[in-house]
């Protein structure tokens, strides 16, 4: 299964960067597209592993619950 880059713009505006074959690699891109992201930009970048485009865009827009710090 290949990892998914995203750019996910407000209003959960998704755009499709590349895929990846490896971790590795679009771990490298995301990195790469994070630092030049600029303080007027209003996006952020996520990588998703799913079997296709379809399901990476629903896990990207499934709200994930806070984690929890340890202290209560």
């Amino acid at each position: 299964m290949p990892y998914f880059v995203y750019k996910v713009n407000p209003g959960k505006r998704l755009e499709l960067v590349q895929p990846h074959d490896s971790y590795q690699d679009a771990r490298n891109m995301a990195h790469s597209l994070r630092a030049a992201i600029t303080p007027e930009d209003t996006h952020t970048i996520r990588v998703i592993f799913a079997k296709n485009t379809a399901e990476a865009e629903r896990l990207v827009m499934t709200e994930r619950p806070a984690q929890l710090t340890g202290e209560d």
